[in-house]
């Protein structure tokens, strides 16, 4: 893809892709402070948490983001962040 497609390319829908697998209640834009893109609150909308993830992984790839899925006492939460680097897998993997 040329320079001049990418900045004429419909932006990055992250929300959209989120909602697929997610009952989004509230949606929090994160920063370098935070270590994360997006922070959605809420529920799957599957008990397959494996394709959820799966599915929402391939969909992030090509923005060098990964999900990263967590669970509070009465919700469960999709963080986007930045895809490690191979070399910090290595330290930690």
């Amino acid at each position: 893809m040329s320079e001049s497609e990418i900045q004429t390319a419909a932006p990055f829908d992250v929300t959209a892709l989120v909602k697929e697998i997610f009952n989004i209640q509230s949606v929090t834009a994160g920063g370098q402070q935070q270590r994360y893109h997006w922070r959605y609150v809420g529920h799957l909308k599957s008990d397959d948490s494996e394709a959820a993830y799966d599915q929402l992984a391939t969909a992030l790839k090509p923005q060098g983001w990964i999900p990263l899925f967590r669970e509070s006492s009465d919700n469960q939460i999709i963080l986007i962040v930045d895809q490690p680097l191979s070399r910090e897998l290595g330290r930690y993997g």
